[in-house]
């Protein structure tokens, strides 16, 4: 760079220069603590520093921010050109005596220590002829005064202003203006002196790590391979590397010879013919590369450093001023950055190798485009047939050219009828929702389908969500977005919660947002992130309607995930590694997180909540790594993630149905790569067709699809997680109604009872289940022991009520109070409740699975086409409304006005539960105990002890490391040959509509629970079948 010179001061030393190392002196206090707050700020000292994130960049510039100076911490370049006012008053020297110092001894604000210990420096390197090139000297020109004053920061006046040099570098611009004008999120600090004593306790957001023992030090060993080569732990990559680098092959091969690293690094520091600037230039990258690699190819290792999200990794050594902070984690100056001494560079690195192990989910990445056609990732043209909302979107290239503009079409038949809409802008672009009046005096903004990832489509099918692209002009968000791709039955269960709605498409990754409509200038309203339920295979958010619980004064948010086999195949590695659903959730949740303040939301008070499926999700969302810090508090309704339908440990070897499937559509290959690109060219309609029942060799109501435990999303089974303490939620909500299993016994009693009665026909109808009860045949006496009351009358409405809560313990109820019971142990608040109110108008028997859900979306006061409702039905939409709304507030259920009643907090020792139903002529609430104790503890303790599965406790190696899957009566969580949603599945997502049309089908295909197709030889294995019951 060409050296330009001024009136009064000149610019040194242009080009590379040494490394710039950054120390405050105690005297200037005030100012270290703004300047460690990475804030762009003004203050009276004449030299002015701050930093920019973890991209180990140094700015330093005058007070005015005249000119900048930016350092990689190897080499930094003076730019002259920027808005000039006064040089940076900056003097760059080597660490003397582990002591790091940068001062402009020239400045008439240095402090004559600073000065002094300087000027002993320079002399030291004189002798020793070392480089310590002074890189500019301060011009005597003031820099412009804060808030128009002409006072100088040593009380001078001086009204030779000079006008800011025309053309401003591109780093210049906007810069004079950041300096000028103090900004809102400015720190400021009182005049008075603040020593390290004074300055704020911010060890919660570090995580320490010192020594080999840390699986963070470079010394921690652990094996890893680099370009063929494997390594014993990072400190002999890195040591290898530097001997390699300086070409002293000899000792580069006497440390690969070595295991010890404490010996390898003695050893690496006597490699031969080292330059110490070529080393600085290159060890930063080299250690990166060591930890990425270390990190990416241990499983185990990379949880650890994921669970430290999202803390600043803190090597505390008192030894290391370089790669450490020259302190250990005991010392009160290590609790605050601003008095660290040394730099903590290897910290930094291993936060940068987590942030981008972690970043599909912490920062949007460039859309992909495709060559020829520069559109192709942007939205697709949707159904003609639908109403059309224009909204124009605009491409850019990567050099800011402005791109093509394309026209698309928006989603949904469903419009809001509002005369009256609102504009909010998100980090993506502007969105326009309806004002919709929901009760007298209460309004609410509803955005239907607000873009959170950009189309599952073509190449990005099976791959993790990819955040959605920019758009200008403002986008509609008036209409229900489509839902994800899903057979016939699943869009007749969506039909049925939003008649009229039966519109699907691969771009369907949207979500909605119900907010209260702002009155009160800026109020942040609690958040609820909703997770529809539909056995990972039907459903949509907008199935749950948000406008009255946002109307109680929380936001509320439901998403659409993908679904089926597109959200939740799983081949056995990589490169169909599953849990694609779950991982749209997590973006979802990360996109909320970034945005929702836009919408009046609390990023800061988050509750999970998800129903049947949805519950199972946000269970598994609670215990990951990719979630922690993005909620507070969750609520699972009549679902659990301990449920054994709800997951599979079985991902490290293909599942023989994923092989039968990928066959049944013709995508059958050598390899996975190759299934991945037929499968992401197959339609979806093709997918479908095939899935039901071309693959059953047993009855399940497991689902075909579901969640895995994959070693990222879910890094363990939920049991060792829970007991490992990573279910981080400050306080829980669980529950079931009184009938969950009732919509799946009725039918199958019609249909697949045959010719047995009583206790012989209530056997027979268990082993319609046997593929998630392998062990059926050896335990089925002692289900018929807990659950009959013998002599069973021979009434078939008997034993339908038995036999539905048979289905709903196992399934439902019993996994439910096991996740409380497990929680509630390590402390965590749990408030457990049972729902069995039912209307006089309910259109099935009993209170089934997902009652509820109507009245917490408020269709008893708002109305539903496929429902009728009275006042008392009413009172409960609000009674339930409020409670889910408090505990959304504040982590308590509790009624309105003045908190007359509340949830009791539930323990092993105090099993209590909040009994909601009907009394008379109004609903009640009330506090009961030990809810079907006897037999959910069979389900949860006594068959698992039966069949060898209680956990001992002892060290289980992680499922992700397996090489080989139990089998047999010992495993209760295999993958069962399953149904998939035709047939008994569709409990768990319709339950309300198609249930006995789906069995119907089922027994007319395949009659697979009658009593011809069990074995006779098993199923008389039952005393029952022995005697005359």
């Amino acid at each position: 760079m060409e050296a330009k010179y001024f009136e009064r001061g000149k610019c040194l030393g242009e080009g590379a220069f040494g490394k710039v190392f950054l120390c405050f002196h105690k005297k200037e206090p005030g100012k270290k603590y703004l300047h460690g707050r990475n804030i762009l700020h003004r203050d009276i000292k004449t030299q002015n520093i701050f930093l920019t994130g973890n991209e180990m960049t140094i700015k330093l510039g005058d007070l005015g921010l005249a000119k900048v100076l930016e350092s990689s911490m190897q080499k930094a370049l003076t730019n002259c050109g920027t808005p000039y006012y006064m040089s940076p008053e900056i003097h760059a020297c080597k660490p003397y005596n582990s002591k790091v110092l940068m001062a402009d001894k020239d400045s008439e604000s240095t402090t004559p220590e600073l000065s002094q210990d300087l000027e002993q420096i320079t002399m030291d390197d004189k002798k020793e002829d070392k480089h310590n090139p002074v890189v500019e000297v301060a011009d005597i020109q003031r820099p412009l005064a804060e808030n128009g004053d002409e006072t100088q920061s040593n009380g001078r006046k001086n009204t030779e202003i000079k006008s800011p040099q025309n053309g401003f570098s591109e780093e210049g611009n906007g810069v004079e203006d950041k300096a000028v004008r103090p900004k809102d999120k400015m720190n400021t600090i009182q005049d008075e002196e603040l020593g390290d004593e004074d300055l704020p306790d911010e060890r919660h957001l570090y995580e320490y790590f010192w020594r080999k023992h840390s699986a963070f030090s470079q010394q921690h060993k652990c094996h890893f391979t680099v370009d063929d080569i494997t390594y014993s732990s990072a400190e002999q990559y890195m040591m290898h590397q530097k001997a390699v680098l300086m070409g002293d092959h000899e000792k580069a091969d006497i440390i690969m010879a070595l295991d010890e690293p404490q010996e390898i690094k003695r050893t690496g520091k006597h490699v031969q013919n080292f330059n110490a600037e070529r080393w600085e230039e290159a060890c930063q990258a080299i250690v990166e590369r060591g930890n990425m690699e270390k990190f990416s190819q241990n499983e185990d290792l990379k949880e650890k450093l994921f669970n430290t999200f999202p803390k600043t990794l803190v090597e505390a050594s008192p030894l290391d001023d370089i790669w450490g902070i020259g302190l250990a984690r005991d010392d009160r100056r290590a609790w605050n950055k601003l008095s660290w001494r040394g730099q903590n560079l290897l910290g930094e690195i291993l936060t940068k190798v987590r942030d981008k192990l972690m970043e599909p989910f912490l920062k949007p990445v460039e859309p992909q485009m495709t060559e020829g056609d520069p559109i192709q990732q942007k939205r697709v043209l949707l159904s003609s047939a639908i109403t059309r909302n224009e909204v124009l979107f605009e491409n850019y290239s990567e050099d800011g050219a402005q791109g093509v503009n394309v026209t698309f079409t928006m989603r949904g038949n469903h419009r809001s009828t509002s005369l009256e809409y609102v504009t909010k802008t998100t980090k993506y672009g502007r969105v326009r929702g309806s004002v919709e009046s929901v009760r007298p005096g209460k309004q609410i903004e509803r955005f239907l389908g607000v873009p959170y990832a950009s189309p599952p489509i073509k190449s990005l099918r099976f791959e993790r969500p990819v955040p959605p692209d920019p758009w200008n002009g403002v986008l509609d968000t008036l209409d229900i977005p489509p839902a994800c791709p899903q057979p016939g039955e699943g869009v007749a269960y969506i039909e049925f919660h939003v008649p009229g709605f039966n519109y699907t498409s691969e771009d369907c990754l949207y979500l909605n947002i119900y907010t209260p409509k702002s009155t009160n200038g800026g109020k942040k309203y609690p958040v609820l992130f909703f997770v529809h339920g539909g056995s990972y295979f039907n459903g949509m958010g907008a199935m749950f309607e948000g406008s009255m619980l946002s109307a109680s004064g929380i936001v509320v948010v439901t998403i659409n995930y993908r679904l089926g086999p597109l959200g939740f195949l799983v081949s056995g590695d990589p490169e169909l590694s599953g849990n694609y659903g779950m991982m749209d959730m997590v973006a979802a949740l990360w996109w909320v997180r970034r945005n929702i303040e836009f919408f009046n939301g609390d990023p800061n008070q988050v509750t999970l909540m998800g129903h049947s499926a949805g519950g199972c999700s946000v269970g598994f969302l609670v215990m990951s790594p990719l979630t922690k810090g993005l909620f507070r508090r969750v609520i699972i309704q009549s679902g659990s993630p301990l449920a054994q339908w709800s997951y599979s440990d079985k991902v490290t070897s293909p599942d023989i149905h994923f092989k039968i499937f990928v066959s049944s559509i013709g995508c059958l290959r050598n390899s996975s790569r190759l299934i991945k690109e037929c499968l992401q060219n197959i339609p979806t309609e093709v997918m479908h067709r095939q899935i039901a029942f071309k693959y059953v060799t047993s009855p399940s109501l497991t689902p075909q699809f579901r969640p895995v435990v994959d070693g990222y999303v879910l890094p363990d089974t939920p049991e060792r997680l829970i007991q490992s303490g990573a279910f981080r939620a400050e306080s829980v909500m669980t529950g079931a109604t009184s009938d969950e299993g009732l919509i799946a016994a009725k039918p199958l009693v019609e249909l697949f009872g045959g010719e047995e009665k009583g206790i012989k026909q209530l056997i027979t109808l268990m082993y319609c289940f046997r593929g998630d009860l392998p062990n059926l045949a050896n335990i089925v006496d002692m289900v018929i022991d807990t659950y009959a009351s013998l002599p069973l009358e021979e009434k078939e409405h008997l034993v339908e009520e038995i036999f539905s809560d048979i289905v709903g313990d196992y399934y439902i109820t019993a996994p439910t109070h096991k996740l409380a019971q497990m929680m509630s142990s390590r402390s965590v608040p749990v408030y457990l409740y049972n729902y069995e109110y039912q209307s006089k108008y309910a259109q099935w028997e009993g209170v089934t699975h997902g009652s509820e859900i109507f009245y917490l979306s408020g269709f008893p006061m708002s109305g539903h086409s496929n429902f009728r409702y009275d006042d008392t039905d009413k009172k409960m939409a609000t009674l339930l409304i409020h409670m889910w709304a408090n505990f959304v507030y504040n982590g308590l259920p509790s009624l309105v006005p003045h908190r007359q009643f509340h949830m009791d907090r539930y323990s092993v020792n105090n099993p209590v539960y909040t009994k909601i139903y009907q009394g008379i002529n109004r609903p009640f609430v009330e506090l009961s105990t030990n809810y079907k104790t006897r037999k959910l503890d069979f389900w949860n303790y006594k068959i698992p002890m039966y069949s060898g599965k209680l956990d001992s406790g002892d060290v289980i190696q992680s499922p992700v490391q397996r090489t080989h899957t139990v089998t047999g009566p010992d495993h209760w969580a295999l993958i069962a040959t399953s149904i998939g949603l035709a047939g008994l599945a569709m409990f768990l997502a319709v339950g309300y509509c198609k249930t006995k049309i789906q069995l119907q089908n089922l027994h007319r295909q395949h009659g697979v629970c009658i009593a011809g197709e069990i074995s006779s030889k098993d199923i008389k294995k039952s005393k029952y079948f022995k005697t005359n019951v």
